[in-house]
């Protein structure tokens, strides 16, 4: 099952509708979700609750970023708590505890008008607004403290997926909700993992996945290379023989697998293996955002 999901990721209306979410159980939702914000245009959710915890469930709940709201990642996390310089335009934060387990349900410690500066960075990843930046921090291991710049993009309020908010990754733990037969989380992650191990090679559960466009595929073979990611590249032609390529990876402590697809990448690419169409030419974007096309635009690289 193959789901190329919706995402209108370019200018729309505020009023327009969310587009849609994926939702796959998880056991370890905190692991994923520090994976998909550090590698993805994606942001806590805003419904993902008060320190990542909500409805019984420990939520691993994000949202792509829109097109046009952010050009590059505004929350920093921090390893330490560094001394703190005065910005006017930056919220600093800290979590509960440094020990995950007792942050997660517990809200941030925050500091208007402040920045920890450029000691003890870690990564940056999207959120829009300071309370997404906390919950990017409390699911983020070894992540200490975090300063959230503020812009004339960001948003909060409400319940549920909001209109400002892209396409829905959610893995949700459900710790509240009594399970009975069949495989576990856990068991049904570990069978995942044997059956596509370091994904050098085509599986056909690589199909059991959701597809996201991307204008060029290259910044994501570069970092994953660089950092020693896991992935699947591959080559294939649309319905008009025009050239594809996907990369495709399993998000850590998870069942969930996401496809990237772009026109567009290393002139080695042509060396890769040759695969079947991956989407069906109605969901292949051709000048303006087709339908049933989720996007990852390219210029929200991390």
């Amino acid at each position: 099952m193959k789901l190329v999901a919706a995402l209108f990721a370019m200018a729309s209306p505020v009023s327009a509708q969310p587009p849609g979410k994926s939702t796959i159980a998880a056991s370890h939702p905190m692991e994923s979700m520090q994976f998909l914000l550090k590698y993805l245009p994606v942001a806590v959710a805003e419904d993902n609750g008060v320190g990542n915890y909500g409805h019984g469930a420990i939520q691993g709940r994000m949202q792509t970023v829109k097109a046009l709201s952010y050009s590059a990642p505004n929350c920093q996390l921090y390893s330490a708590v560094g001394s703190a310089s005065s910005s006017s335009s930056a919220q600093s934060m800290t979590p509960a505890s440094l020990d995950q387990s007792k942050s997660v349900g517990s809200d941030c410690s925050y500091t208007s008008g402040k920045s920890y500066g450029s000691d003890n960075k870690m990564h940056m990843v999207y959120a829009n607004n300071q309370n997404q930046c906390c919950n990017a921090c409390i699911s983020t291991s070894g992540c200490a403290a975090a300063t959230f710049h503020t812009s004339s993009q960001d948003h909060s309020g409400g319940r549920g997926p909001q209109s400002w908010e892209g396409f829905g990754i959610h893995l949700p733990d459900v710790v509240a909700a009594e399970t009975t037969g069949g495989l576990s989380v856990d068991a049904l992650t570990e069978k995942y993992v044997g059956r596509l191990g370091d994904l050098s090679v085509f599986d056909a559960f690589m199909d059991y996945s959701v597809t996201f466009y991307t204008y060029n595929l290259q910044h994501y073979i570069d970092v994953f290379k660089a950092d020693g990611v896991n992935h699947f590249l591959g080559q294939w032609k649309d319905g008009q023989s025009r050239q594809w390529y996907s990369l495709i990876f399993l998000v850590p402590q998870s069942t969930y697998v996401i496809e990237l697809v772009s026109m567009h990448a290393s002139a080695e690419a042509a060396t890769l293996p040759q695969m079947e169409q991956r989407m069906n030419d109605e969901a292949v974007p051709s000048g303006a955002v087709a339908r049933s096309t989720a996007i990852m635009p390219s210029s929200l690289h991390l």
